[in-house]
Formats: structure tokens, C-alpha cells, sequence
């Protein structure tokens, strides 16, 4: 099973919607599983995130497809020598399948392309489920950082 990695551009309205409809998917099913909340927003609440994020935060959104349908999202911004990532998600629809993984090789191909050294993102310390989905694929614990709500564990691997 081979997925396609666009970038979703600002005038690509349904792409949009389709993004934060795949967060929203995402933080109800992590909020059923794990009991962890910090993804569960409304539709529209996700769609105000995805466009505040495309238009202030200097961040691009990507959608990967499957047979013509967008099954995940994630997106990128370039901090220093590192590609970090966030929003990562998968449609529960098509978890476990590879499809996570294809996405990490999609960011290693864009972090090469832009010669960065490392990818980066940051976990809710208690997803542990996605916690193990990136130490297997060679992620680090190199610390944690403390919000408001949540503490986070920063993530990096070398590419």
C-alpha cells in the first residue's frame, strides 16, 4: 500500500476541512482509548486550529492519500537544523497499517531535501501509545517541557 504526500495549499478549502476532520477523528478515538483529551476539540474549533496554524505559525500542513482519499495529516516547520513535526495523525479508519510509518520516511525525505539534521516533535507524556510508536522508529527523550495543561516529552531523531 503506497500513500501520496501533497502539500495543502490556503484556497484548498475541502482539503482543510478534510484535515481537521482527521484531527478531530484522531482526539475522539485517543479520547475513547487512552482517555486523553488533548486532541478532542469540535470540527470547527480543529478547522480554526488548521488555518490559524497555515496563515500565522510559518507552518506547512501536508495531507497523504490513499486510492484518492486523505487518510492523514501532519505538519512541518523548519527550527533550526531540525524538521520538527506536529498534528500528526492517522484516521483511525486506517491506524495500523503502515501508513504512520510511510509519513515519518515522507518527513525524513523533506528534512534531507532541506539538508536538516534531525526530525523533532513533542508527545503528551502520558500517550504512551504514541510515545512507543516513535522510540521504535528511533525517536529519543532528550526532555520534557511543561505547558499550562500538559507536560510534554521533546522527541528527536537523527537522520
Amino acid at each position: 500500500m503506497s500513500t501520496t504526500c501533497i502539500r495543502i495549499l490556503p484556497y484548498s478549502f475541502s482539503d482543510l476541512i478534510k484535515t481537521a476532520k482527521i484531527i478531530t477523528a484522531c482526539g475522539n478515538d485517543m479520547y475513547k482509548k487512552y482517555g486523553l483529551s488533548h486532541w478532542k476539540n469540535s470540527l470547527f474549533k480543529n478547522l480554526l486550529i488548521v488555518y490559524y496554524t497555515l496563515f500565522f505559525k510559518h507552518t506547512k500542513i501536508w495531507g497523504v492519500y490513499l486510492n484518492g482519499f486523505m487518510v492523514a495529516t501532519f505538519q512541518t516547520r523548519i527550527s533550526g537544523q531540525s524538521l520538527y513535526f506536529c498534528k500528526f495523525a492517522v484516521n483511525p479508519d486506517h491506524s495500523g497499517h503502515g501508513i504512520g510509518g510511510q509519513c515519518i520516511n515522507t518527513m525524513i525525505k523533506i528534512a534531507k531535501n532541506n539538508n536538516l539534521m534531525t526530525l523533532s516533535c513533542e508527545v503528551l507524556r502520558e500517550n504512551l501509545h504514541a510515545l512507543s510508536f516513535y522510540q521504535k522508529r528511533g525517536f529519543k527523550n532528550i526532555g520534557e517541557r511543561t505547558t499550562l495543561k500538559y507536560t510534554e516529552y521533546a522527541l528527536v531523531k537523527q537522520i
